[in-house]
C-alpha cells in the first residue's frame, strides 16, 4: 500500500529539504479537490475542465509535466502520442486536460487578459501541489500543434512556474512579452512544410527561436521535415530533456546535447 498522501498532508505548503514555504498560485474556487489517478471533471474559473491524471508510485517530490492536445483532438490522443506512459514510468505526475473554452485553435493561445486556459493552468498546477506534493522547481509543459502553441504561450506568459517547456509545432502569436524568467525551451517542428489550419508552424517557430534567444532563454531546434506531425523520437525526446531540468540549477545542456536527442536538434547560440 503507497503512503504518499500521508506525506503531502505533513508536508502541506512546505519544501521538501528546507524551510521555506512553497509558493504556489491560488485556486479559483478556494479548497482544491484532491487530483487522483484516471479522468475526473476539475473546475476552474467559469469553466469545467476533464482532466487525466497520471501518477508515478512515488507523486510526493515528483516532477509535474502538462501534456495538451491539438485542433480537434483528445486528452487521450495527446497522452498516447507523447508518450504520457512513459514519462509517469520514468517517475512524473502527467496532467493532460482536455479544452473547453470553445477558443477557436482549442487553447486561448495570444489572449492576455482574461484567459480561461491560463486560469485552467494555474488552478492545476496549485492544486498539483497541494494534493500531491510535486516538485514546483520541476514543472514541465509539452503539447503539439494547437497544444504548441498554447505551450509557447505558456512559455511567454507564465514562465514563473516552468522549469522547461517542449512545444511540438508551436509558435509565436503577435508580439512576445518580455518573459519572467529565462528557462531552457526545445522547439520541434516539421521544416518548411508544417502547415495547418492556416498557420505556417516553420514560421511561428523560427520567430518564437529567436525571440526566445533575444530573452535569453537556452534554445534548442529540432527540425525534423515531417511536415506537421509528431516524430517517432517524441518520446525518447521528452524523457532526455526534462530529466535534468530543475529550475534553479541552470542549463543542463550548456556543455552541448546529449547522445539521446536526435541528430536533427542543435542547440542556438546565445
Amino acid at each position: 500500500m503507497r503512503y504518499w498522501w500521508l506525506a503531502v498532508v505533513v508536508l502541506g505548503l512546505w519544501g521538501c529539504g528546507g524551510d521555506d514555504p512553497v509558493v504556489v498560485p491560488d485556486y479559483s474556487h478556494g479548497s482544491c479537490p484532491q487530483l487522483v489517478e484516471g479522468k475526473q471533471s476539475f473546475q476552474s474559473g467559469s469553466l469545467t475542465y476533464d482532466v487525466i491524471v497520471r501518477l508515478p508510485e512515488q507523486p510526493v517530490g515528483a516532477p509535474l509535466v502538462f501534456v495538451f492536445h491539438g485542433l480537434g483532438g483528445t486528452a487521450e490522443g495527446i497522452a498516447a502520442g507523447l508518450g504520457v506512459d512513459e514519462l509517469v514510468a520514468a517517475g512524473m505526475v502527467a496532467v493532460v486536460p482536455q479544452s473547453a473554452s470553445g477558443y477557436y485553435i482549442e487553447w486561448e493561445s495570444g489572449i492576455v487578459e482574461d484567459n480561461h486556459d491560463l486560469q485552467m493552468f494555474y488552478d492545476l498546477l496549485g492544486c498539483a501541489q497541494r494534493t500531491l506534493g510535486i516538485d514546483m522547481d520541476r514543472v514541465y509543459a509539452t503539447g503539439m500543434s494547437a497544444g504548441g502553441l498554447w505551450t509557447s504561450h505558456l512559455v511567454q506568459y507564465a514562465s514563473e512556474w516552468l522549469a522547461a517547456a517542449a512545444p511540438f509545432s508551436g509558435g509565436v502569436i503577435g508580439y512576445p512579452p518580455t518573459t519572467e524568467r529565462q528557462i531552457p525551451v526545445m522547439l520541434t517542428w516539421g521544416g518548411p512544410t508544417d502547415k495547418y489550419g492556416g498557420y505556417d508552424f516553420n514560421r511561428g517557430s523560427i520567430d518564437l527561436s529567436f525571440y526566445l534567444n533575444e530573452f535569453g532563454h537556452p534554445v534548442i531546434e529540432c527540425v525534423h521535415d515531417l511536415g506537421h506531425m509528431i516524430p517517432a523520437e517524441a518520446t525518447q525526446m521528452l524523457l532526455t530533456f526534462f530529466r535534468d531540468q530543475r529550475w534553479g540549477d541552470g542549463d543542463p545542456f550548456a556543455a552541448g546535447l546529449p547522445p539521446e536527442l536526435p541528430s536533427w536538434c542543435s542547440q542556438v547560440a546565445p
